[in-house]
């Protein structure tokens, strides 16, 4: 797209120009040069009823279409739209449309899963380890306490025993 004598160009296929003038500013993108961009505006066409209602129609089933590239290899696109409502005048609703390869994307999410279950292992292992310790500690404290305890007793007891057999 570039600016052209006061009024929008925008070059799609077949290489022909539209010009955009006020009373026609939806850009073409169903018919872009680039098959990504017009395969993901038809699939919005078909799927959201078109741009004008995304915002009362968009739900997670809509958002992902599969893409066949130039080499026929398919894949999974996502899409994310956002609406640039602080740019908005009447006749004109900016919206911008980001499409991801769910791999990509899916790439990130399940590396930071992994990253995550790697965090989570490791305190997990941690923190077994300190209970572990944590029960000695106290196995060991119980102990040194009853003996502590027991002794004395046990002494006692026996200096009591002596005593009575001196009757």
């Amino acid at each position: 797209t570039r600016y052209h004598e006061g009024d929008w160009e925008c070059r799609v296929k077949n290489n022909k120009t539209i010009i955009l003038e006020p009373t026609n500013r939806a850009l073409p993108a169903a018919n872009h040069e680039d098959s990504l961009i017009s395969e993901s505006a038809k699939h919005i066409q078909n799927k959201m009823g078109g741009f004008h209602n995304l915002s009362t129609t968009t739900s997670m089933d809509d958002v992902s279409f599969n893409f066949a590239d130039k080499n026929g290899i398919e894949k999974k696109m996502l899409l994310q739209l956002t609406h640039l409502e602080k740019l908005e005048f009447p006749g004109f609703h900016p919206l911008i449309v980001v499409v991801v390869p769910e791999d990509d994307y899916m790439s990130e999410v399940l590396q930071a899963n992994d990253d995550a279950e790697k965090d989570i292992k490791k305190t997990m292992d941690n923190t077994t380890v300190a209970i572990i310790i944590s029960i000695v500690i106290t196995t060991i404290s119980s102990i040194l306490v009853a003996l502590f305890v027991t002794l004395p007793l046990k002494r006692l007891n026996d200096e009591f025993v002596k005593l009575a057999s001196l009757d």
